[in-house]
Order: structure tokens, then C-alpha cells, then sequence
């Protein structure tokens, strides 16, 4: 059994996780007949942009050392056999991943156009050349069925966009995002990730990632009609930690991609004491009067919300138009200040599409339901439809200063969770595995320990 220290607090690795997007499971398995480029200093090639064009099914980049590098990936794998670019660790430290630093006058460090890419075990930063929305990032994606593992994605004005034309399915997982955000020439905000598409059927897997200290944008923009957002932890954002939105504005017919569904669970939001305004921590559902709302469901279970920030801040706040909002099991806590939020209900816009929906519903509010959910006392905006909520001004988790919310065992928290939830849109909402505040050393998720009475919030008591 191995044994992996991050930060405040050691814990066993155990089983690889379960990819809950068929289509990307494949995505792992390693070519049996491949091409095998070495890349780096001291190589035949210095550069990947060298071997990028040369790419076909299975075959394998390993990048040597650090370089400073911008390149396309051009060419598509295929499910069995996808194009995979990787770093090679340092033998001994496999933390330490080969440092791509983007090429001068580059727009983007990588530009994935082929589909079936995996870019893994990667250091990439210095994508701050800002002329477009799209421009600065560290990886640009117009592929579908694209992987991003095990990655360092850090000082970029963008981390990895996803173009809403031609993306599609991407799975992120295991990664670092640190110190990324900024705002456009053209005065757009700029994002850790913001993922778009198009494709009907395309699903968005952001799980077991470390989002910390952004200094722009959200940590996550997501405009996908599937997204599925778990085990991650996400701490001192400068405005959002998930912006959750619709794409009217720019989808043609608009009907064709609506309902938009998201599963949001096991993840943990700590504000922190970023210098950014003070902002909801989720923010769903239609972004301003073009964009109506996603129409769909949010189940949000089993996350930890530690509010930092004064003004009414809310945890969830929901525009336009949305179907439902579940809360299963959730700890809403805070840390230091009061007069803050649960749930908000913002704006909704009179527009042909709001219409429909009032029309086709009977209403326009949202449904909000869910149980179980441990809330301070000094939270208002605590929706009257949850049951069983749990009140207190202590959750006692093990140590508040250390950021270590794992519930002690005199805790409200323990054994208090629902044994059985109903299923999500895109997968069950009953965590299997834990957040981490870091950065494993491989991409391996942390089991949580079964309970017949699971405790509230992402993490089970401790031993």
C-alpha cells in the first residue's frame, strides 16, 4: 500500500478511480504497438512542436526535462489507442513534472485539434500574451474525447479553454491550477478552465483537482449541457469557484442542447481571503438577459461550503432559468464572519425562451428540495423546502486553522449523512472517494472509509 503525504494530512491510496464517462475510460489504456518519441534536451528531438505532425494512433510523446515549447496536436487518436503526450517525472520525486514554458509571440502553449489526445504529467505556465478571449492559454481544446492528467497548470492568464464549436467530451482530473485568471484586451474574464460545446451528448469530467489562489476569473466556467464536478477541492477564488451557465447567446437552434444537467458532489469550497470581490461561490444557471438559463437540474451533495466573506454572500445562487436544485448532505459553514447566504435566488429575464418555460412549468422558480444538510446558525437564506436540516454554530471538524475538515468523532456531522440518495443526471451522488488540498504524487483518488451511516459533507470521521 503506498503511502502519499500532501500538505496537512497523509492518507492511503488505494483503487484507481472509476471514469464515470464510457466514452473516456479507454482513454487510459496504453497502445500495444506505438510509436515512442523521446523529447527534450539531449534527444533526437528537442521539441514536441518537432514530432506533433508525425503523431498517428498509440503513439507516445515522453517529454525529458524541461523545455520551452509551443505545439498542435493535429492528429487524432482513436478510443483503444489514443495520442498520448507525457512527462516523465524525476526518478525518486514523481511529483516533479518537466516544465513547458510557452514559446514567445505563441498564443497557447498547446492547441489540441486531434481527438482522443491525452496530455499528461506536464508543468505549464507563462501563457500571458493576452489579444482574444481565447488567446493566453495554457491549453487551447478544439478536440472531443480530450484528457488532461496529472498536469501543473499554473501564472496563466487562461488555464485550458474549451472552443465551443468544436469540443467536446473532456475529462480533467489530478490536477494542479494555481495562480491562473486575468481579463481579455477586449475586457472578458479569464478563467482556470472554461469548458464550451457544442456537441449533443458531450459530457465535461472535472474531478479530483486542486484549484488554489486564483487572481482572476472563476476557477471553473463551464457552458456544457453535461458536467460532472467531483472530489475537488477549490479554495481562495477571486470571483466563483463554479460558474455554471447556459449558451444561448450563441447556440443555433437554441432548443437542441436544452435541458443542461450538472452533478456537483463531494467537492470542497473554501473562499479563502483572495483579493477578489465578494461573489456567490456557485453560480448557476442563466449568466445575463441573453442567456435564459441551463432549464435543468443541480444536484449538489456531500460538499463542504466554508464562507469567508461578509455581504450576504451566497453559496448558491441561481439565475434564470433552472428545473431544480437539490441539496443532499451538504456542510455550510463559516469561518470567522456572519451575515451570508445559503441559497439566493437572482435574476430572471423576460425573453421569448423564459416565457416558454413559465408556460411549459407553471412557474418560473426553480424546485429546490434535498435533506440532511448541516447549516450555521449564522446562515440565512436557508431554503424552507430542505428537511432535516441540521443547525449549530460548531461542526467540530478535526482542525479549522490546518484546514482539516475531516468531522471528529463528537461531531454533528458524523453518522448524520443519508444512506440513500437518488442518482444524479450523470452518475450516483454517494461519494466513493475524498478531496485532497493538494497535489497527489499519482494519479490515484483517496477512498473514503465506508460507513452504513455516512457523515455529511466530503469527508467520512476519522479513524
Amino acid at each position: 500500500m503506498q503511502r502519499v503525504v500532501l500538505h496537512a494530512r497523509p492518507r492511503h491510496f488505494r483503487a484507481p478511480l472509476a471514469i464515470a464517462v464510457s466514452v473516456l475510460t479507454l482513454a487510459v489504456a496504453y497502445p500495444c504497438a506505438a510509436t515512442v518519441y523521446r523529447v527534450g534536451h539531449g534527444q533526437k528531438h528537442a521539441r514536441v512542436s518537432q514530432v506533433a505532425a508525425k503523431l498517428k494512433p498509440g503513439d507516445v510523446v515522453e517529454v525529458v526535462g524541461d523545455m520551452e515549447d509551443s505545439f498542435i496536436l493535429s492528429r487524432s487518436g482513436t478510443a483503444d489507442k489514443p495520442i498520448i503526450v507525457r512527462g516523465v517525472s524525476t526518478p525518486g520525486n514523481p511529483a516533479t513534472r518537466p516544465h513547458v514554458t510557452i514559446r514567445p509571440g505563441s498564443p497557447c502553449a498547446i492547441i489540441c485539434r486531434g481527438n482522443w489526445n491525452v496530455i499528461e504529467g506536464l508543468d505549464i505556465s507563462g501563457a500571458v500574451e493576452v489579444k482574444t478571449f481565447e488567446a493566453a492559454s495554457a491549453i487551447y481544446s478544439e478536440a472531443d474525447n480530450l484528457v488532461v492528467r496529472n498536469c501543473n497548470i499554473h501564472h496563466n492568464k487562461q488555464g485550458i479553454y474549451g472552443d465551443s464549436y468544436r469540443s467536446g467530451s473532456t475529462l480533467i482530473e489530478f490536477c494542479e491550477f494555481d495562480s491562473n485568471g486575468g481579463v481579455s484586451a477586449d475586457g472578458a474574464n479569464l478563467h482556470s478552465v472554461y469548458l464550451c460545446s457544442r456537441k449533443v451528448g458531450a459530457v465535461s469530467t472535472v474531478q479530483n483537482c486542486y484549484f488554489h489562489d486564483a487572481v482572476g476569473g472563476a476557477f471553473l466556467k463551464t457552458r456544457c449541457t453535461r458536467n460532472l464536478i467531483r472530489y475537488n477541492w477549490f479554495e481562495n477564488a477571486y470571483l466563483t469557484s463554479i460558474t455554471a451557465v447556459d449558451t444561448y447567446q450563441s447556440m443555433e437552434p437554441p432548443r437542441g442542447l436544452y435541458p443542461m444537467h450538472s452533478d456537483i458532489y463531494s467537492n470542497v469550497f473554501f473562499q479563502g481571503w483572495s483579493p477578489g470581490p465578494t461573489y456567490s461561490v456557485l453560480s448557476l444557471g442563466g449568466e445575463s438577459e441573453g442567456d435564459p438559463g441551463t432549464e435543468g437540474d443541480f444536484s449538489i451533495a456531500h460538499n463542504l461550503f466554508v464562507v469567508t466573506k461578509r455581504l450576504s454572500t451566497p453559496c448558491v445562487q441561481v439565475h434564470g432559468n433552472v428545473d431544480r436544485v437539490n441539496l443532499w448532505s451538504n456542510v455550510f459553514m463559516d469561518y470567522g464572519v456572519n451575515d451570508w447566504m445559503v441559497y439566493d435566488r437572482g435574476s430572471t429575464w423576460d425573453a421569448p425562451r423564459t416565457r416558454e418555460f413559465i408556460k411549459r412549468r407553471g412557474s418560473g422558480e426553480p424546485l429546490v428540495g434535498g435533506a440532511n444538510n448541516w447549516i450555521s446558525n449564522k446562515g440565512g437564506g436557508v431554503p424552507k423546502t430542505l428537511a432535516g436540516t441540521i443547525t449549530g454554530d460548531d461542526p467540530r471538524v478535526l482542525s479549522l486553522p490546518k484546514a482539516d475538515f475531516r468531522p471528529r468523532s463528537d461531531s454533528p456531522l458524523a453518522g448524520a449523512g443519508l444512506p440513500i440518495l437518488p442518482g444524479g443526471r450523470l452518475s450516483g451522488l454517494i461519494p466513493e472517494y475524498e478531496p485532497l488540498r493538494g497535489m497527489p504524487d499519482s494519479a490515484h483518488p483517496i477512498v473514503r472509509r465506508p460507513a452504513k451511516h455516512p457523515s455529511i459533507g466530503p469527508f467520512e470521521t476519522a479513524e
